[in-house]
């Protein structure tokens, strides 16, 4: 659905130097099935199959490059290795805190699903234009956390 040169482009930027093996097919696949599969269903399948291109690449691509750097963002930090798990340091840059680098990934993660829910709510104005899509069964979709209480989305069920 995305190359790892898609999400170097997307999630880091121009002046971000990150080699694309360090995003991974595995990383790629992780985020697809951990944050996209859940959120749009049999629709997801469509989408990997080839159908609806604008959908994938207009709404769905910059989540799924956010959601990819979520999950990279630790070995970004630290890296195991054969001497144990290590910070790499340079002159000009020192790795960031826990206490930072948590912070960091919880908004790239919210910036993520704030675009995910973007690409939902064109899904839900659309919905004749994708009949794989069911609310009806999509939990991230039905309901939302504030505050660690769980609410059905918009205020009422679909």
């Amino acid at each position: 659905m995305i190359s790892p040169r898609e999400v170097i482009e997307i999630a880091f930027g121009s002046t971000e130097r990150i080699r694309e093996e360090m995003i991974g097919e595995i990383r790629l696949e992780l985020a697809q099935r951990k944050f996209l599969r859940p959120a749009l269903g049999r629709l997801y399948d469509a989408v990997e199959n080839g159908a609806y291109p604008e959908l994938k690449n207009n709404y769905l691509k910059a989540p799924l490059a956010l959601y990819i750097k979520y999950l990279i963002m630790p070995e970004l930090a630290a890296q195991a290795t054969a001497q144990g798990v290590v910070q790499y340091k340079s002159e000009h840059m020192a790795p960031a805190p826990a206490a930072g680098l948590g912070a960091a990934r919880r908004r790239v993660r919210s910036d993520a699903q704030a675009l995910l829910a973007r690409a939902i709510d064109h899904i839900e104005a659309n919905r004749a234009e994708y009949p794989e899509y069911d609310p009806l069964r999509d939990r991230p979709v039905r309901t939302s956390v504030r505050g660690g209480i769980i609410l059905p989305r918009h205020g009422k069920l679909p």
